[in-house]
């Protein structure tokens, strides 16, 4: 609306012979007249039954965007451009999430023009017979902030001495428990949902790894590692997987599963774009990290250079979430990146993230502009942010167990101390002033040691899933093996792709139906991460979980 005189995007600065109709995308025409799938030149679809269902693109979150866009001009079409862009703008701001699907979007903006123009108007009316017209149908919009049930146990906080000596445990009150360990502490301990297991970096580089039970009040401390390579690790809530940071500074988590046999995968970082060749600065190394609620996800904080052509080198942080596992087919994902804030204000950071311990859409962090901490609360969903406490030094936020306090380190004349603040129900404001817990102590988790059932941790696993595309060696030099399993047979299509979602190599091979190993040379891929698909003959589905792999050259 922006360029409300047609209904083209980009005529003016493509060239025809890459884009055939002589425009980036069309809203009137979604086909934009390319062959069909061929998004490179143009193409998208413009009714549901045409979506791209693959992996390329975070899912289509580009190529699908035609649906949508053709349900607008239909509805600009039929009320009016000035009317249309009010109502849409107002579903967004007031409606859409971030986690919105499609149907989303239909009663969205069915809402909007409920609220601008009145149930029974022509506005309304007009945006269900757009909706309809692509195929976008339904009238009940989803939830996606849903919450847990709280962890029914006894509360605790869990703290380091301030000289990073020690682990202690105490009551909400600050009434002492007992002491875990008194080793040299280098990371944040790391504590399960039930509290029964804490791992955390000690001084001498290894990981340490902590139980407790809680029956007997029995505490046993080991070691992990082998070598004194480490300076941080997470533990996921459940106790099935731990990451963890080498020392040496890498932009790279390593994760452990533990199966039925241990096994791992490196996560390189990286800044998301969707432009090829294109990035917004490059990752130096992580440093916080906490696993979600389920297990599969990884909230972390990162150190980025970016090189500016008028002030030098720019040095921030900011957080990102990396999915590392998958629930449903019980294997390592992609590593596919999305970050807390697309871009942050010069001389700004942001860092120490703690998800809510109820509700996975919530995070408190540190905000430093300049000079001055501050603690924020953030909605994710609703990209609500909100100022917690102007601090004095980095804070650490973590929630309490109900995740109606929060607590934050805060700094004395003499060393760190807890501070405690009471939370409004919305969980990112506060509802007082912060009082003192604990002195001489930082680092503060709290945590609680019942037992609950975590979300997205259901088994969800079928034979189709079962079936997974194994590549070796990974990392990669000039050729790599293609281990396919038993599938139909049929021909298929092979999608290497970046990180930025843009297709490198897209080939046909035709599968037999045994399991079989592919050469496949690679010598035209420069070094960098990839993801490696497979499709049915159809184009639209993977017919297997796609796979990432490293190529180094």
């Amino acid at each position: 609306m922006i360029d409300r005189d047609d209904w083209l995007i980009g005529e003016d600065v493509v060239k025809t012979n890459a884009f055939p109709s002589g425009a980036l995308r069309s809203l009137e025409n979604p086909h934009n007249g390319a062959a069909t799938n061929d998004f490179n030149r143009g193409w998208q679809p413009k009714h549901y039954n045409e979506r791209f269902t693959g992996t390329a693109d975070n899912g289509g979150v580009h190529i699908n965007s035609g649906i949508p866009n053709h349900a607008f001009f239909r509805y600009a079409t039929a009320i009016g451009k000035d009317k249309a862009e009010k109502v849409f703008y107002r579903a967004l701001t007031n409606y859409l999430t971030k986690s919105s699907r499609f149907v989303d979007c239909r009663v969205a903006v069915i809402k909007a023009a409920t609220d601008l123009h009145g149930a029974s108007s022509q506005e309304v009316a007009a945006a269900r017979t757009a909706f309809d017209a692509v195929g976008i149908l339904g009238e009940q919009q989803g939830n996606y902030e849903v919450d847990i049930n709280p962890n029914p146990g006894q509360e605790f906080v869990l703290t380091v001495g301030s000289n990073f000596s020690g682990i202690f445990v105490n009551r909400p009150d600050g009434t002492n428990v007992g002491t875990l360990t008194n080793r040299g502490v280098l990371s944040k301990p790391s504590v399960s949902d039930d509290g029964t297991e804490i791992v955390y970096v000690g001084t001498d580089n290894h990981i340490y790894y902590i139980t407790i039970n809680w029956n007997t009040s029995q505490v046993q401390e080991q070691r992990l590692s082998n070598t004194p390579v480490w300076r941080n690790v997470v533990i996921a809530k459940d106790g099935s997987k731990v990451a963890a940071l080498e020392k040496e500074l890498k932009k790279e988590i390593v994760v452990f599963n533990f199966g039925t046999t241990i096994t791992s995968a490196v996560f390189e970082l990286y800044n998301p774009t969707f432009t090829q060749d294109v990035n917004t600065g490059d990752v130096q190394y992580a440093d916080a990290m906490e696993f979600d609620l389920s297990g599969e996800y990884i909230m972390y904080d990162a150190n980025n250079k970016l090189k500016s052509n008028t002030a030098g080198t720019i040095e921030y942080w900011d957080i990102g979430f990396i999915k590392v596992w998958n629930n449903q087919t019980k294997t390592f994902s992609l590593g596919v990146i999305e970050k807390l804030f697309p871009a942050l204000p010069s001389d700004v950071s942001v860092g120490n993230p703690a998800f809510a311990k109820n509700s996975p859409y919530i995070v408190a962090f540190d905000y430093l502009e300049g000079n001055k901490f501050y603690i924020l609360g953030a909605n994710v969903e609703r990209g609500q942010v909100s100022l917690l406490w102007e601090n004095n030094d980095l804070g650490f936020p973590n929630y309490s167990s109900m995740d109606n306090r929060i607590v934050f380190d805060n700094k004395g004349n003499t060393a760190t101390n807890i501070g405690v603040m009471n939370l409004k129900t919305n969980k990112i404001e506060p509802a007082a002033q912060p009082v003192l817990l604990l002195t001489n102590r930082r680092w503060a988790s709290w945590f609680s040691n019942g037992s609950r059932v975590l979300t997205g941790l259901e088994d969800l696993s079928n034979t189709e899933n079962s079936k997974v595309l194994e590549i070796y060696p990974n990392p990669a030099g000039n050729v790599i093996q293609l281990r396919l399993p038993d599938l139909p047979t049929a021909e298929y299509r092979l999608v290497i792709t970046d990180m930025g979602g843009m297709p490198v190599r897209s080939q046909i091979i035709r599968i037999e139906g045994n399991p079989a190993d592919r050469p496949m040379d690679i010598t035209d891929l420069s070094a960098g991460i990839y993801h490696i698909s497979l499709y049915h003959p159809s184009g639209k589905e993977a017919a297997l979980p796609a796979k990432m792999i490293k190529v180094g050259k």
